[in-house]
């Protein structure tokens, strides 16, 4: 079924929640005054969510349109907001969602205000989400990596900081679909030596200066930061449309320091769509400044 707006003001105590039992669509917003609201059931909020009580998320919580039993994308602005606990469980909470999926067609997209993270699946089909340093979406958990499925462009792409988990013994690439007014994403593959994680964020300027070897510096930026965890090298792969067969990476101390080859004087070069680069070598970890 479908509704316009959800506002939940409870008084707290023992079996004293709202539950949803079947697919719930809401055209408007979800506010959790006070009390609980679980989300039991698939459940699309098309609007804002604001939560100074508990949201407890143990079905997907999709930021989308449910009308006459149909999924669609949302053309709202949307934000999630308030001083409230989100959790995705009712004993043992370790990410604030299970499964997350978004489906957003305006520009302006979706803008987190808190830190918030997804145990399970994060399901981009179109969306821009909005972070920042004290917003950071955060996949998986200590003891699950996350599911990323989307494909990475102009219209999805997560704005600003994004965090994942990564497995011990990880050689793979890691998919992270950043972008700053476009989509720049970024893929890496530590040699991990036990549970890690990492972050993320793109930056379309750059006040860096080059040494006296590199012949001219991109405009752009990506900063790659271990939050937890340990590795011994790493490898990189970097997109974005401006990338040609001669772009090699660069790294430096600081975002505005200098400049120098990072990964050697080569990169493999893919065509895409989008441009990318691969690093010939891996780094080692003592060497990787982000």
């Amino acid at each position: 079924f479908t509704l316009v707006s959800v506002n939940v003001n409870a008084l707290n105590g023992t079996n004293r929640f709202v539950k949803t039992l079947s697919n719930v669509g809401m055209l408007g917003n979800l506010s959790i005054i006070s009390g609980e609201y679980r989300v039991s059931s698939p459940t699309y909020v098309a609007g804002n969510i604001n939560n100074n009580g508990v949201l407890t998320s143990t079905a997907p919580l999709n930021l989308a349109t449910w009308s006459n039993n149909v999924g669609s994308a949302s053309d709202n602005n949307q934000i999630i907001s308030g001083s409230g606990t989100f959790r995705n469980s009712l004993t043992s909470s370790t990410a604030s969602f299970i499964n997350l999926t978004v489906n957003n067609i305006n520009s302006s997209g979706i803008t987190l205000m808190m830190p918030l993270s997804v145990s399970g699946t994060l399901n981009m089909v179109t969306g821009i989400i909005n972070t920042t340093n004290s917003s950071v979406l955060t996949l998986g958990t200590s003891t699950s990596m996350g599911v990323f499925q989307g494909t990475p462009g102009p219209s999805t792409m997560i704005s600003g900081p994004f965090a994942r988990t990564i497995s011990n013994l990880n050689s793979d690439n890691i998919l992270f679909p950043v972008g700053k007014v476009n989509a720049m994403p970024v893929a890496i593959a530590p040699k991990t030596t036990s549970v890690s994680v990492f972050k993320i964020e793109a930056f379309n300027t750059n006040t860096g200066t080059i040494d006296a070897s590199i012949n001219s510096l991109a405009n752009k930026r990506w900063e790659i930061s271990k939050v937890s965890g340990t590795y011994s090298t790493i490898d990189v792969q970097l997109s974005k449309n401006s990338i040609s067969a001669n772009s090699i990476f660069l790294q430096a101390a600081s975002s505005n320091g200098i400049y120098g080859s990072a990964f050697g004087s080569t990169a493999t070069f893919y065509s895409g769509p989008p441009p990318s680069i691969q690093s010939d070598l891996p780094l080692f970890a003592s060497n990787f400044t982000g």
